[in-house]
C-alpha cells in the first residue's frame, strides 16, 4: 500500500474519532444541563487552571467550582481570566444550586473573586481567601483571610482549598489537553470545553469515589447531592432522550 493511501486511511480514522468525540461531548453536555440542578450549596470552593488554546501566546483559563459536601463539580467556564468569566462561574453555580443556611466559600487570592461574591451574595455567606506562598515549588506559608464574616467563624470552619485543588488534579489527569508536558493541546476553546463537559459528566455521575463510601457502597457525587439514586452508566448518558 502506498504512502498516500496510508495517509488517507489515517485521515479518515482521525475524522471519524473526532466526530464520535464531538457527539459524545454533546450528549454529555446535554445530560449535565438536564441533571445538575437543585444542588444543596453548603460549602463552595473555586479555582482556575491555566492552559493555552490554540498556542502558548494565548493563555486560556479553566474556571471550576465544587460543592464540597457532595464533591460535586458544579460549573465550568473556559476563557480569559476576567471579571466576566468569574461572574459567569458563580452565576451558573448559584443558578444550579439552592443555598442552605450561610454557605462557606473559599477561593485563592484572584482579584475578581471578592467583587463577584459581594455582588451576588453580599453578606449572606462566609467568604475567605487562602493565600499560599511558594518557594522552589514548595508551599512555605499559608495565610487565610476572612473577607466576609468574622475570623472566629472562619477558624471554626477550618477553611482550606484542598478539595478544589484535588479536583484540578483529577481534571488534568482526565483531559489530555490539560496534561503537563504533553504534546497534546487544544486547537480551540470549543474543543477544550467539549472535553471538559465529557469529563464533568463522568466525574459526577459515573465514577465511584472512595471518599464518598457509605458502608460497602461506593457513591458518586450526584448520588450524595441527591441528583441521582444510583450510579449511572455510559449508556444512561448517551441514550438520554
Amino acid at each position: 500500500m502506498s504512502c498516500a493511501a496510508n495517509a488517507r486511511i489515517e485521515g479518515i480514522a482521525w475524522h471519524t474519532a473526532e466526530r464520535w468525540l464531538a457527539k459524545a461531548a454533546e450528549l454529555a453536555q446535554r445530560f449535565n444541563e438536564r441533571h445538575i440542578h437543585g444542588i444543596p450549596l453548603v460549602e463552595l470552593q473555586a479555582d482556575e487552571l491555566r492552559t493555552f488554546a490554540p498556542c502558548k501566546a494565548k493563555p486560556t483559563w479553566v474556571f471550576t467550582s465544587m460543592e464540597v459536601c457532595s464533591r460535586l463539580w458544579s460549573s465550568t467556564v473556559v476563557g480569559r481570566r476576567s471579571y466576566a468569566n468569574t461572574k459567569a462561574l458563580f452565576s451558573d453555580t448559584l443558578l444550579r444550586g439552592e443555598i442552605v443556611g450561610t454557605p462557606l466559600i473559599m477561593t485563592d487570592g484572584f482579584e475578581f473573586y471578592e467583587g463577584v461574591i459581594r455582588r451576588l451574595l453580599g453578606v449572606a455567606c462566609i467568604y475567605a481567601q487562602v493565600i499560599k506562598t511558594w518557594r522552589k515549588d514548595r508551599v512555605t506559608r499559608v495565610e487565610r483571610r476572612a473577607i466576609i464574616g468574622t475570623t472566629r467563624r472562619l477558624e471554626k470552619a477550618r477553611a482550606n482549598t484542598a478539595y478544589i485543588e484535588r479536583l484540578n488534579l483529577t481534571i488534568r489527569q482526565s483531559v489530555a489537553y490539560l496534561r503537563r508536558r504533553s504534546p497534546t493541546h487544544a486547537r480551540c476553546e470549543r474543543r477544550l470545553h467539549r472535553q471538559l463537559e465529557l469529563a464533568r459528566c463522568h466525574y459526577n455521575f459515573i465514577r465511584r469515589h472512595t471518599g464518598l463510601r457509605f458502608g460497602r457502597e461506593l457513591r458518586t457525587p450526584a448520588m450524595v447531592a441527591g441528583l441521582r439514586n444510583r450510579v449511572c452508566s455510559c449508556r444512561d448518558v448517551f441514550a438520554f432522550a
